[in-house]
């Protein structure tokens, strides 16, 4: 809910998935990895998106939803 509620001004939400770029710093709002924070490193089709996540010491590539995605 607080990641919904972020993306709230005065009560109406703006969009449901944030505007991403290629290198962007994010956070996963949902999932077993969340709170962690990833890498945008390309946008997909179909809302998809390609994250490379920092996880024992070594980044790991991901697919994820842009909408399990908020800007760090």
């Amino acid at each position: 809910m607080r990641a919904l509620f972020a993306r709230c001004e005065n009560g109406i939400m703006n969009c449901i998935t944030p505007a991403l770029q290629a290198g962007q710093q994010v956070r996963l709002i949902s999932g077993p990895f969340a709170d962690q924070l990833a890498t945008v490193e390309r946008l997909g089709d179909r809302d998809r998106v390609r994250v490379l996540l920092n996880i024992l010491g070594g980044l790991t590539p991901a697919t994820l939803s842009a909408g399990d995605l908020a800007p760090a």
